[in-house]
C-alpha cells in the first residue's frame, strides 16, 4: 500500500464505501488524492498564521455585507479573508459581481447567501486552476431562503477544507424552494463530508441523523444516508403521540371550539403527574386558517407541543385581558410595558439604550434577532415565557456579532411554537465563551424538566456552537 493510500484511508471523511467501490476513474481519483495530500501537508503553523494574522491586510474584506458601496473595497487577491453576506440588501446583479470574484483561489472565511432573488451562484466564477479551497470550518457556508435559486453547479469547483482536528465546515443548503438538491450530497467534493444539512428545498439529499425523535421517526424509513451522525435522545422517556390531528381540511379557516377548557394527556401513567407530551398537529388547512390570541395562549398554558402548526394569527385588538399588545417596528418606537409583542423583534447596534423595554414582555409572536450589540447578557428577556414564530421558516432566534455577550439564558422560557419542524437558533460570532455556563453545550435555558426541554427544543447552527448542532435547547 502506498504512502498516499494510507493517508487517504486514515481520513475519517473518506469512509463512503459507495465511492471507494466504484464510480471513479483512475485519473480523477489520482487528481483528488493529490489535492488532499497537498492540503494535508499544510502545517498547522501555516494554517493559523493565515487565519489569524492576515485578516487586516490588503486581501481582507472586513465589511461583511456585499452591496454596491462595499464591493469597491473587495480585495483583488487570489487568496481572500472575509465572511461574505449576500442578501436582500445586496443591490448588485450576478453579472455585476462576477469581476470581483473571478480570481479567487483560496478563501478564509464563510458565506451567508440568503433571501436573494438569484437564480444561480454564477457570481462565484470558476478559477483558472480549476477549484477554490474554502477554509470555512469556523464560519460556515450557508445558502438559505432563496426562492428563485435553481442552479448550484459552480459549487462543483469548491472544496471546503477541514481544520487539523478534522472539524468540518458547517454547510447548509436550506429552504430554497425551487432548488433540486437531490444530488448535492454526492456532488463535486461534497461526498467527502458528513456535516451537511440539506432540507426544505424542492428536493433534498440525505437525512439528518442528529434530529431524530419519536415524532419524526417514521420519516426515516426511506433514508439511505445519515448526516451529522446518529443521535437518539429520550426516545422512551417521553410518551409522544399525536392526540389532536387536524389535517387535510382544505376549507377550514378557524378552530372555533370555545367550549374546550382543559387538555389532559391520555397517555399519562399517573393522571396527577405530567407523564407525556400533549402533541397536536394542525397541517394542510386553508391558507387563511388562523388561531386567535386566546386560542394560542390556551394551548401554550396547557403545555401543548405542535408537530406542525400551519396557521396565522387572527386579527387582534390592542389589549389582551387588560394588558398591552404592541406591534414591533423598532426598539426605539417600541412602547414601554409591552405584555405581548406582535412582530419579529430586532435588537441592533444602538438599541442597547432601549432594550429594557422588553422586561415586561411575556409573549412574543415572531422571531428574535440580536446582532452587533455591546450587550453582555439577555437579562432583559427575564419575563419572556412563550415564543410563537409562524413565519417563513427562518431562525426562531438569531444571535450574531455580539462580541461581549456571554450570558444567553432565557430564564423564564416555557414553550416555542413554530409553523413546521424548522426550529433553528443561529448563534455566531459572539463572545467565544458564550456557552461557558452550559459547559460548552449549545443551550438557551437551564432546566432538568424534560417536558420544558422538549417544548423549547431548537436546532443550533453557527460558529459559536462549534459545528455541534444538537437538537434540543
Amino acid at each position: 500500500m502506498s504512502e498516499n493510500s494510507v493517508l487517504l484511508t486514515s481520513d475519517p471523511h473518506l469512509f463512503d464505501f459507495d465511492h471507494f467501490c466504484g464510480g471513479f476513474n483512475e485519473l480523477y481519483w489520482g487528481w483528488v488524492r493529490d489535492v488532499r495530500v497537498q492540503f494535508q501537508k499544510k502545517s498547522q503553523q501555516d494554517f493559523w498564521y493565515n487565519s489569524r494574522q492576515l485578516w487586516s491586510g490588503e486581501c481582507a474584506f472586513n465589511y461583511t455585507q456585499i452591496n454596491s458601496t462595499t464591493i469597491e473595497h473587495f480585495p483583488k487577491c487570489s487568496t481572500i479573508y472575509g465572511i461574505l453576506v449576500i442578501n436582500e440588501k445586496t443591490d448588485l446583479s450576478i453579472d455585476q459581481m462576477i469581476p470581483y470574484f473571478e480570481n479567487i483561489g483560496e478563501w478564509f472565511g464563510g458565506l451567508q447567501l440568503e433571501n436573494t432573488n438569484f437564480t444561480s451562484l454564477g457570481f462565484l466564477s470558476k478559477p483558472k486552476n480549476g477549484y477554490v479551497t474554502v477554509y470555512c470550518e469556523k464560519f460556515g457556508f450557508y445558502i438559505r431562503n432563496n426562492p428563485n435559486l435553481t442552479d448550484y453547479s459552480i459549487l462543483r469547483s469548491f472544496f471546503m477544507h477541514s481544520d487539523g482536528d478534522g472539524k468540518e465546515c458547517d454547510i447548509q443548503i436550506t429552504n430554497n424552494t425551487q432548488l433540486d438538491a437531490e444530488s448535492f450530497c454526492d456532488f463535486g467534493f461534497f461526498h467527502y463530508f458528513t456535516d451537511l444539512r440539506v432540507r426544505g428545498n424542492l428536493k433534498d439529499c440525505g437525512c439528518q441523523g442528529d434530529e431524530i425523535d419519536y415524532s419524526n421517526l417514521s420519516t426515516y424509513k426511506s433514508c439511505t444516508k445519515l448526516y451529522n451522525g446518529l443521535e437518539l435522545k429520550n426516545m422512551s422517556k417521553l410518551r409522544e403521540k399525536v392526540s389532536f390531528n387536524l389535517q387535510n381540511n382544505l376549507e377550514m379557516r378557524r378552530f372555533g371550539i370555545p367550549i374546550l377548557k382543559a387538555i389532559q394527556n391520555s397517555e399519562a401513567i399517573d393522571q396527577s403527574k405530567e407523564e407525556g407530551i400533549a402533541l397536536f398537529n394542525f397541517e394542510n388547512l386553508h391558507p387563511d386558517f388562523c388561531l386567535t390570541i386566546d386560542e394560542i395562549v390556551f394551548f401554550l398554558k396547557s403545555g401543548v407541543a405542535f408537530l406542525n402548526l400551519n396557521s396565522k394569527v387572527c386579527a387582534t385588538k390592542d389589549k389582551f385581558k387588560g394588558n398591552d399588545i404592541c406591534r414591533f417596528e423598532s426598539m426605539e418606537k417600541l412602547a414601554e410595558n409591552c405584555y405581548m409583542i406582535l412582530g419579529d423583534v430586532t435588537v441592533d447596534s444602538g438599541d442597547e439604550q432601549y432594550v429594557s423595554k422588553l422586561r415586561a414582555t411575556h409573549y412574543l409572536f415572531g422571531s428574535i434577532t440580536i446582532r452587533n450589540t455591546t450587550l453582555k447578557s439577555l437579562e432583559h428577556f427575564v419575563r419572556l415565557l412563550y415564543i410563537v414564530d409562524l413565519g417563513d421558516g427562518g431562525p426562531v432566534i438569531k444571535i450574531n456579532s455580539n462580541k461581549k455577550l456571554r450570558n444567553v439564558n432565557f430564564a423564564g422560557l416555557q414553550s416555542i411554537f413554530t409553523r413546521g419542524s424548522n426550529r433553528t437558533a443561529f448563534i455566531q460570532d459572539n463572545h467565544p465563551k458564550i456557552f461557558e455556563s452550559y459547559g460548552g453545550f449549545c443551550s438557551l435555558i437551564q432546566s432538568t424538566d424534560m417536558y420544558r426541554i422538549y417544548r423549547t427544543r431548537l436546532n443550533f447552527v453557527g460558529g459559536n456552537c462549534g459545528g455541534s448542532r444538537r437538537s434540543g435547547i
